[in-house]
C-alpha cells in the first residue's frame, strides 16, 4: 500500500511539474493596445482562446518554450507539446508582431494531425512578422511548417526558423502549404523531413509569392523535394530566393523547386562560401537577380533604405541575417578603425585614432523622452522622444584616450523643419544635466539628414563613451507631441479617425484637416484637447460625418503647444468612400477545402443569381438559383459527396458572369 501511495505521489508531482498554465496577457487586442505576449504561459493562453484569433498581438520578450516538450493533453499517450494557434474551423486572422524577439525550444509532436506549426492555420489577412523560432521541434502529418502549417492569403515577413520540421506531405521549413500568401525576407536553417512536397522554405506553394528567402537546412523526401519549394503550381511565383547546395543535400541546379515548374533563374542554388558573400544577394549582373536584396550597407545595386538584411563574419555562421537579430553589443578590436553598426540601436561608431585595447560597447535605444534634470543648454527647448544609453567595458580602462565619431539615426522624428538647428546632447547619467556636444569639442555633419546626424572629433578624454545621448532642438525641433499611430476607417456615421501619442509636451490640442481644409479644432471640440505634458500614451478619436460616396479624402493632423506654435505632421491618411456596390465573385475560402467551403459574392442590387459548380470535365455538380441581397452574399458548399480534384464555380446575375477555380483535397 505504501509503495502504491508513493507511486501516486510521484505521478501527481510529475504531472504538476509539467502542467501547462494559461495566463492572459496585458492589453485588449486592439491595434492601439495589442495583447502583449511575454511568456510561454501567454502563448498557451493564445492557443486556447479561439475568440481572440482575429486580434493584434505583440511579443515583448524572448520566450523560453522548452517546457512544451513535456506538455500533455492528458490522453495517456506521448507528450503532444504545444497546441497550434489556428485550425481549419477557426483560422488565425489577426496580427502577430514578434518585435524582434525569439521563441526558443517550441515542441509540437502531433504526427496524426494536419495543419501543424506555431500557427496551424491562417486566413485572410493575417500577418506574422519579425519573429524567430530557435531549436524548434515540429512534427505533424501533413500541412506542417515550423511557423505556419497552412498559410491562407496571409503575409509572413522578416522571420526565421531553426530546428527541425517533420511530417508526410506539404512540409516546409517556414510554411507547409501556401495559398495566396506572401513570404518575403525570411530564412530557415531548419532540417525538413517528409515524403512528398518538401521544401526548405515552403512545402507546397499553390499561389502567390515567395520572395527574397533562403534556406540552408538539410532537406529530405521521396517526391517533389526542393531547396526552396517542394511543389510549385503554375500560379505560384518564386522570386530571388536561394538554397545552399552543400548543406541541403540538394546539389543540382534544378533542385531549387521539386517539380521544376517555374523559371529556375529566379531560384538560385549556391555554395556556403557564395551565400556568405553579399554580392550573391545584391549584384544583379553576377547572380541574375531581378532585384537586389535590401542590405544595411547598400552594396552593389542595392539602392533601398529599409535595410532588412545584414551580413558579417560573426552572426548566423556568416550567412545573411535579419537586421533586427543583431545584438546591441559589439567588441572593437585594437587598431580597428572600421565603422561599427549597432543595428538595433540605430548608431554607428568609428574609432579615429589608435586604441591599445579591445573595447566592448553596448548601445541601447529608447523610444521615449528622457527625464530632464536641470535646465537644457542655451537655445535648446525640446529633446527628441528618442535617446541612447552607452556602456563600455575595456581591458585597459580607463586608459588610453582615443578619438571617435558617432552617427545617430534620426529617421522617424516628425516635424523637423530645419535639421541644422538640431544638435546632439549628452550627459553622464540620468541625474546629470544635458550638455551640448558641440561645447565638448564635437563637430556636427548634417549631409545625411533626414536619416542621420554625425558627430566628429570626439575624444574619450572629454566625452567618455559611458554616457547618454539624445537629439535636442530649438523652439519647434523636434515635435513636442510624438504620434504612435494615425488611421482612418469608414463607420456608420461617416469617417472615424483614431490617433495615439507616445508622449506629449505642452500640448494644448490638435487641429484636424480634410483635403487641407480645417474640419475640427481643440478650440471648440473638447475631444481634440491635448493632455499638456504626459509621458504616458493617450488615444484620440474624431468622426467626420460630412463625407460623400465616390470620393477620396486625405486627412492630416497638426498640434499646438502652450506658446501657440503650430506643429505639422507629415503623416497623412486616406479614405476612399465607395458608392454603388459592384458585381464580384470572391475566391472561396478555405481553398483547398475538405469538405466545406464558403463562396461569397457582391451584388449591385438585390435580385436573382445562379451559382453553378462544374468538375474538371464540365459536368454540373451544383446548380442553385438564389434570391440575393444587395452587397455581400455567402453560400456554403459541401463536397463530401464528390471526389478530390479541381472544380470551377460560376456566378450568373443578369448579363454579369464570373468564374473562379477551387480545389477539394480529401
Amino acid at each position: 500500500m505504501k509503495r502504491f501511495t508513493l507511486f501516486l505521489f510521484i505521478f501527481s508531482l510529475t504531472q504538476h511539474l509539467y502542467a501547462q498554465t494559461a495566463i492572459p496577457p496585458d492589453g485588449n487586442g486592439s491595434q492601439e493596445t495589442p495583447y502583449l505576449i511575454t511568456s510561454v504561459e501567454n502563448l498557451y493562453w493564445l492557443s486556447l482562446n479561439i475568440s481572440e484569433w482575429n486580434k493584434y498581438f505583440k511579443q515583448t520578450a524572448d520566450i523560453d518554450a522548452t517546457d512544451t516538450q513535456n506538455w500533455d493533453d492528458g490522453d495517456g499517450g506521448a507528450y503532444e507539446g504545444f497546441l497550434p494557434i489556428g485550425d481549419f474551423a477557426n483560422p488565425f486572422s489577426g496580427s502577430y508582431d514578434g518585435d524582434g524577439h525569439r521563441i526558443d525550444g517550441l515542441a509540437i509532436n502531433r504526427s496524426s494531425l494536419v495543419y501543424i506549426g506555431l500557427f496551424g492555420y491562417t486566413s485572410p489577412f493575417a500577418t506574422i512578422k519579425r519573429l524567430g523560432l530557435t531549436n524548434a521541434e515540429i512534427t505533424g502529418n501533413s500541412f506542417v511548417g515550423a511557423l505556419v502549417g497552412y498559410n491562407g492569403n496571409s503575409t509572413i515577413s522578416e522571420c526565421f526558423t531553426m530546428g527541425s520540421v517533420n511530417g508526410s506531405s506539404n512540409i516546409g521549413g517556414i510554411v507547409g502549404y501556401n495559398i495566396d500568401g506572401i513570404l518575403k525576407n525570411n530564412y530557415s536553417t531548419a532540417t525538413v523531413n517528409g515524403t512528398s512536397n518538401v521544401g526548405g522554405i515552403v512545402g507546397y506553394n499553390h499561389s502567390h509569392t515567395v520572395e527574397n528567402n533562403f534556406a540552408t537546412g538539410q532537406i529530405t523526401g521521396a517526391t517533389n523535394v526542393g531547396g526552396v519549394v517542394g511543389y510549385n503550381s503554375s500560379s505560384g511565383l518564386i522570386i530571388n530566393s536561394f538554397w545552399n547546395t552543400e548543406t541541403s543535400g540538394l546539389p543540382n541546379p534544378d533542385d531549387g523547386v521539386g517539380n521544376q515548374t517555374i523559371l529556375e533563374s529566379r531560384v538560385h542554388g549556391k555554395t556556403s562560401s557564395e551565400m556568405k558573400d553579399v554580392a550573391t544577394f545584391t549584384h544583379l549582373f553576377v547572380t541574375g537577380l531581378t532585384n537586389a536584396w535590401d542590405f544595411i550597407t547598400n552594396p552593389y545595386h542595392d539602392n533601398q533604405t529599409e535595410d532588412y538584411w545584414h551580413i558579417d563574419d560573426s552572426t548566423n555562421s556568416g550567412f545573411p541575417f535579419l537586421t533586427w537579430e543583431n545584438s546591441n553589443t559589439i567588441t572593437i578590436c585594437m587598431c580597428n578603425n572600421k565603422p561599427q553598426h549597432f543595428l538595433n540601436a540605430g548608431t554607428t561608431l568609428q574609432i579615429l585614432s589608435l586604441n591599445l585595447c579591445d573595447v566592448t560597447l553596448f548601445h541601447l535605444k529608447t523610444q521615449s523622452k528622457p527625464n530632464i534634470h536641470g535646465s537644457l543648454p542655451n537655445g535648446i527647448y525640446h529633446v527628441a522622444p528618442r535617446y541612447w544609453t552607452t556602456q563600455t567595458a575595456c581591458s585597459c580602462n580607463p586608459f588610453p584616450f582615443f578619438s571617435y565619431s558617432l552617427a545617430f539615426d534620426i529617421s522617424g522624428l516628425s516635424g523637423i523643419t530645419d535639421y541644422e538647428t538640431l544638435t546632439v546632447l549628452t550627459r553622464s547619467d540620468s541625474n546629470s544635466a544635458w550638455q551640448n556636444i558641440q561645447d565638448l569639442g564635437g563637430t556636427l555633419d548634417f549631409s545625411l539628414a533626414p536619416d542621420t546626424i554625425r558627430v566628429f572629433v570626439l575624444s574619450t578624454h572629454h566625452v567618455p563613451l559611458n554616457r547618454q545621448f539624445t537629439i535636442g532642438g530649438g523652439s519647434d525641433n523636434p515635435l513636442p507631441v510624438e504620434l504612435a499611430g494615425f488611421s482612418v476607417a469608414p463607420s456608420k456615421t461617416g469617417a472615424t479617425l483614431n490617433w495615439t501619442t507616445h508622449s506629449e509636451t505642452d500640448n494644448l490640442g490638435f487641429i484636424l484637416y480634410r483635403d487641407s481644409v480645417e474640419i475640427g479644432s481643440y478650440v471648440y471640440n473638447s475631444a481634440l484637447k491635448g493632455h499638456g505634458t504626459a509621458l504616458n500614451s493617450n488615444h484620440y478619436t474624431f468622426t467626420d460625418d460630412l463625407i460623400q460616396t465616390d470620393r477620396t479624402y486625405t486627412y492630416q493632423l497638426k498640434s499646438v503647444d502652450n506658446s501657440g506654435l503650430v506643429h505639422s505632421y507629415e503623416q497623412t491618411v486616406t479614405l476612399n468612400v465607395e458608392g454603388e456596390t459592384s458585381f464580384a465573385l470572391n475566391q472561396n475560402y478555405p481553398n483547398p477545402f475538405n469538405p466545406e467551403t464558403t463562396i461569397q459574392f457582391n451584388m449591385k442590387s438585390a435580385g436573382k443569381a445562379t451559382l453553378r459548380i462544374f468538375n474538371i470535365t464540365g459536368q454540373v455538380i451544383y446548380n442553385e438559383t438564389l434570391q440575393a441581397e444587395q452587397g455581400l452574399n455567402s453560400v456554403q458548399f459541401n463536397g463530401s459527396q464528390v471526389s478530390s480534384g479541381v472544380y470551377f464555380y460560376q456566378l450568373v446575375a443578369g448579363n454579369e458572369v464570373q468564374t473562379k477555380k477551387m480545389m477539394l483535397v480529401k
